[in-house]
């Protein structure tokens, strides 16, 4: 498609004391640089030609070109005839000119461009005949235009070296007149590159057989999915192609080895990440795929929470991923449980609707259902048939109350499911009426119950652990103790509850209250009133914990109060009482 433009090429390059670019365009993502590449890596077998290759994506001055074109030319600035001063290069020309791009002889259109490091167009140096500058992305560079067209401008006009540009003129603005003086005086030829699908999928195949399970599978699936997708912006293939690589590497063996699995993965995985990369919104995209009559949002083999962190990010863990997959249909082939059965009622007899309907229902009741994804699922099923009027003696309060008892039943095991997105549906198939307000309402109230009561386990935990320093702070041994305290200091884990466990560890039989003591200055260092959180002291941070020292002193006034009690003893508790009274006043907020 394109081969008019490589014979035109062939001709400029062998043309002499030239003063004018060739100028190739062409849509974002159509294979202009694949195109210019595969090009360079043909003259290259000539060698005859040296190609400098400048992406100006990106770039933000002049400089940054000088550096880029120095970095290509380094091999052969190794060469012993541009060496010189005991082997160090310190070569430095200054390619001073002033271009009126504007024609109206303003000095700010007037371009003075330092070119530092090398002399490329020094004519006595034979290591830098027949130069080709390629400039590409010129329409995303960061450099101002009169600078950019002004440096190229010197090359073709001043040193008559052979330049292609390769831009997207559809992102120039084609009414700046800097612009259309520079083509009108600088461009001698323009093409316009399309998409080559021939050449470029005979060169993807090349380059990704090998790093593909499956190519002979995998490459089909690709194209035409890509085909299918209507985007013609190759760029985004490669970069999904690399996304693939990538995730697939995380995957066991064993399972890509699964012809049907991975078909679904790699056609849904380019189909999302393609679609994503056009719209840049997954929701969008997979709303606009529930919508099409295709079926293809009811065949995802992932949660479409899986997949949008699939797509959008990155899935790390490899285990996880592997258990999620392992838990898929596909790899656990046997008769379908009536909630399955029941997701396909469309396909069912009268009697089979009624039968499954009821087992789920039942299974419900019974707190049978273990895995919280089909659980989910049974909950989703029931409200959506309720509100046909299909599934009787049960109501959408009962189905909250029966919940309430997976709670109960979790509390007594301590065994609450993890909720982190990649355990909330395993099971391959969508909730039958996942945007139903009441089915969305009783799932995030449910989980939002199990997230606190997680908490509560979690926090126990730490309470428990925290405890084990009271021994350390009863003796004072600070440096054991804050060794250990740092993930405790910002918790609130002194509540009442615990006010007999603390003085049980703090006063000993003999009446020592070095313990209290040294309690009250690891109070007075975890209520600090000159350290914030949230621009809120630390003790006004803490202040849940107000209802233990009300308890504390509570409990040492009615010792206080003993009539037993020595007096020198006495002395000392209301030493450690004012002491708690003042930690105490630190929770007020001012």
């Amino acid at each position: 498609m394109n081969k008019h433009i490589e014979k035109y090429l062939d001709l400029y390059l062998k043309r002499e004391n030239v003063e004018y670019a060739t100028l190739l365009t062409g849509k974002w993502g159509c294979g202009k640089t694949y195109f210019i590449k595969n090009y360079i890596e043909k003259k290259s077998e000539e060698k005859k030609y040296k190609f400098i290759y400048i992406s100006l994506f990106g770039l933000k001055d002049i400089q940054s070109v000088n550096d880029a074109i120095f970095e290509e030319l380094h091999p052969v600035l190794s060469h012993k005839g541009v060496k010189f001063l005991g082997g160090v290069l310190k070569s430095a020309i200054k390619l001073g000119f002033k271009f009126d791009l504007a024609g109206d002889k303003n000095e700010e259109t007037s371009v003075n461009i330092d070119f530092t490091k090398l002399n490329p167009f020094d004519n006595n140096n034979t290591e830098y005949k027949n130069l080709i500058f390629i400039f590409d992305d010129l329409e995303r560079t960061l450099i101002s235009t009169t600078e950019i067209l002004g440096f190229i401008n010197s090359i073709c006009e001043n040193e008559n070296v052979k330049t292609i540009i390769i831009a997207n003129e559809d992102e120039i603005d084609k009414n700046n007149e800097i612009y259309k003086r520079f083509k009108e005086k600088v461009i001698g030829k323009s093409f316009t590159i399309y998409n080559d699908n021939e050449s470029y999928w005979k060169s993807f195949e090349e380059k990704y057989s090998s790093q593909l399970k499956k190519p002979e599978i995998i490459i089909n699936i690709i194209q035409s999915t890509f085909e299918r997708s209507g985007n013609k912006n190759y760029r985004n293939l490669i970069q999904t192609t690399d996304d693939y690589i990538d995730f697939t590497k995380k995957i066991k063996s064993d399972y890509l080895d699964n012809d049907e699995f991975i078909e679904s993965l790699s056609e849904q995985f380019y189909t999302l990440s393609l679609e994503y990369k056009k719209e840049h919104n997954i929701d969008s995209v997979l709303q606009s795929l529930k919508q099409d009559d295709s079926g293809f949002y009811y065949s995802l083999i992932f949660d479409t929470d899986i997949w949008k962190m699939i797509i959008t990010s990155c899935y790390n863990s490899y285990d996880e991923l592997n258990e999620l997959i392992s838990s898929l249909p596909i790899f656990n082939r046997k008769e379908d449980e009536s909630w399955q059965k029941l997701w396909h009622y469309r396909e069912m007899n009268r009697y089979e609707f009624y039968t499954n309907l009821e087992d789920v229902k039942n299974k419900f009741i019974s707190i049978e259902y273990q895995n919280i994804g089909i659980l989910m699922h049974a909950v989703s099923m029931l409200v959506f048939f309720i509100k046909k009027n299909l599934c009787r003696n049960i109501s959408i309060d009962e189905i909250e109350q029966t919940l309430s008892k997976y709670l109960d039943k979790y509390k007594e095991t301590s065994s609450f499911p993890d909720l982190r997105f990649f355990r909330l549906n395993t099971t391959g198939l969508g909730y039958i009426n996942e945007e139903d307000d009441d089915f969305i309402r009783i799932r995030s109230e449910f989980y939002k119950k199990i997230n606190e009561q997680q908490f509560i386990l979690e926090n126990k935990k730490t309470i428990d652990d925290f405890y084990k320093l009271l021994p350390f702070i009863k003796i004072a041994d600070w440096s054991n103790t804050y060794s250990n305290y740092e993930k405790y200091e910002c918790k609130v884990f002194l509540t009442e509850e615990n006010v007999n466990q603390v003085m049980e560890v703090l006063i000993d039989d003999s009446n020592n209250y070095n313990g209290l003591y040294n309690f009250c200055y690891f109070l007075d260092e975890r209520y600090k009133t000159n350290r914030s959180i949230n621009e809120i002291t630390l003790a006004e941070y803490l202040k849940a914990e107000e209802s233990f020292i009300d308890k504390f002193i509570a409990c040492l006034t009615n010792r206080y109060n003993s009539k037993e009690l020595d007096p020198f003893d006495k002395f000392k508790l209301d030493e450690i009482l004012n002491m708690l009274r003042l930690k105490k006043e630190r929770f007020k907020v001012h």
